[in-house]
């Protein structure tokens, strides 16, 4: 038999619902309330899912054009430094699509070392990328070094992750989006400073831009989440929701470093990695545990951070020649300014973290697909239209082999739905839901998968005389060119000490060293297996 007795926080009978009296003005409100909330709900609802509310009026990425009066003419060299201590079919992956486009084979830094027991380790391995690199830049920018591997001041370097980044397309397009972007960022700077002076602050070094504002494995560093400039993407390029933190940051407009790629002169770049370093030892020193300080990611967006807020205090004044605080304003921006900015339109490098389902592989020359993917995507009308008009000046996809024809709009690329970028490089940083499993289900998506193992045969033994890119400049043209000799079936160029000498130096190695599995649980399947599929066995 039920209990009466009045429990303290007991919920109390209540009296039955009648339809009248002073129930009746319930039932009226409730209703209204009801009808509001369900018009309401609608009204979001159509503004989210009709693209057309919200959509840009007019072009979301701007043409990829270089003013020849902003470049000096002249030749440049050009090397892809990746960072990591071991062999894998995904290191295999990163290295093979960029040999297979024409990109000169890379330079390895922290090759087989051991962080936590070296003399000169610093603990977790993603740490290393930050002394990896600045090893390599100041041995190839230094005297000791022969000519053919020295790097000058304004020779570039491109530094990738190197476990699942691709490279989808050629060199040449990635140079002039990297001069572009630089030369639109700097007109950026004189119309919000209204001045421009390249010796107080430019761009030069472009950073990934990712959309969460998030340090994976970094409790200490500052990240300056409210400081850092907005995206140049438009204010309603995802929607209702642009730059609401909902439903995983997927609406947000990319404006936080991700530190998976970078690109910039070999002199600015080491300055750079230097300053990260200088305060990565000084973390070092505060941290409790190695918990609290065992991602890179966090110090490069300090840095950057740091060197926004500087910016948006300076005034031109301040280093005029009459002006008392001229040298305090100098040394400040000797240590705040690092020509540091990011690829807010990811037309160079694609983070996937927070982008999940915004992009996928489709042949830019069938609408049938575009629309089908974009409609998955969110976006309808799509938004794509067409091969940009930079990818179709390039050299075709498959110029290299005799026997193959077709441009690039017949080839399957990466796209963003949303903002229609289609970037050089796709970083496969995606991680909920098991999507870093597409570093092997989308391998075989990639337009070079299919004739991959021909395309860097053609590569590794072609006798190349032509630059990777050749740019119109102020007086005559600008010449980018490969880093270092390729040695016939190179894969890579190892950076380490000699053993004897103890001097550091770079040594060529071939696939089998950098493609196989370390990992004893795959050391049963052939690396080559899963790289080429085609049963052909070793390159």
């Amino acid at each position: 038999m039920p209990s009466h007795i009045a429990l303290p926080g007991a919920a109390r009978p209540r009296p039955r619902f009648r339809v009248n009296g002073s129930n009746w003005r319930w039932v009226k409100k409730g209703s209204t309330l009801l009808f509001a909330l369900f018009a309401s709900a609608l009204t979001i609802y159509y503004l989210i899912h009709n693209d057309s509310v919200w959509r840009p009026t007019g072009p979301i990425l701007q043409e990829t054009l270089v003013t020849p009066a902003n470049i000096s003419s002249g030749e440049r060299k050009f090397v892809i430094v990746l960072p990591v201590d071991d062999s894998s079919p995904d290191l295999c992956k990163v290295v093979s699509s960029a040999v297979a486009l024409g990109y000169p084979a890379p330079v390895i830094v922290n090759w087989k070392k051991d962080f936590h027991t070296e003399a000169d380790g610093i603990g977790p391995s993603q740490l290393g990328k930050i002394t990896g690199t600045l090893n390599y830049l100041q041995w190839a920018t230094g005297d000791v070094v022969s000519e053919e591997e020295k790097l000058g001041e304004d020779d570039l370097v491109l530094m990738l992750d190197a476990h699942d980044i691709w490279l989808q397309l050629p060199p040449s397009v990635m140079m002039h989006r990297y001069y572009s972007s630089n030369e639109r960022a700097n007109r950026r700077i004189a119309e919000e400073y209204g001045f421009f002076d390249k010796e107080l602050m430019q761009q030069t070094i472009i950073a990934a831009a990712q959309k969460g504002c998030i340090a994976p494995r970094d409790k200490i560093s500052n990240l300056y989440c409210n400081d850092v400039p907005d995206s140049t993407l438009p204010e309603n390029v995802f929607g209702f929701f642009t730059d609401y933190t909902v439903s995983r940051y997927k609406y947000m407009r990319p404006k936080y470093v991700n530190s998976g790629s970078f690109m910039g002169p070999a002199g600015d770049m080491r300055r750079y990695f230097q300053r990260v370093k200088d305060r990565m030892d000084q973390d070092l020193l505060e941290v409790r545990s190695a918990e609290d300080l065992a991602g890179d990611q966090g110090i490069f967006a300090e840095v950057f951070g740091e060197q926004e807020l500087w910016r948006q205090q300076i005034k031109q004044d301040d280093f005029a020649g009459d002006n008392p605080g001229k040298e305090a304003a100098i040394s400040a921006r000797d240590e705040f300014e690092y020509h540091v900015g990011l690829d807010y339109t990811q037309e160079l490098f694609y983070p996937t973290c927070y982008s999940d389902y915004g992009g996928a592989f489709v042949s830019l020359d069938d609408p049938s697909s575009i629309a089908k993917e974009s409609s998955q995507a969110g976006v309808s009308p799509p938004r794509v239209g067409g091969v940009p008009s930079d990818i179709s000046k390039a050299e075709a996809p498959f110029s290299q082999l005799d026997d193959h024809e077709g441009g690039w709009g017949e080839v399957s690329l990466f796209v963003d739905f949303w903002t229609t970028s289609v970037p050089v490089a796709i970083h496969h940083n995606a991680w909920r839901d098991g999507l870093k499993a597409r570093r092997s289900t989308w391998w075989d998506k990639t337009w070079y998968f299919p004739q991959l193992r021909n395309l860097l045969e053609t590569h590794m033994t072609a006798n190349t005389t032509t630059p990777l890119a050749s740019i119109t400049a102020d007086d005559g043209n600008l010449e980018v060119w490969s880093y270092g000799a390729k040695t016939k079936g190179s894969a890579s160029l190892l950076f380490g000490k000699n053993k004897d000498t103890k001097a550091w130096e770079l040594r060529s190695t071939d696939w089998d060293t950098i493609c196989k599995a370390s990992n004893e649980a795959e050391t049963e399947s052939r690396w080559y297996d899963e790289v080429f599929r085609d049963g052909k066995g070793l390159l």
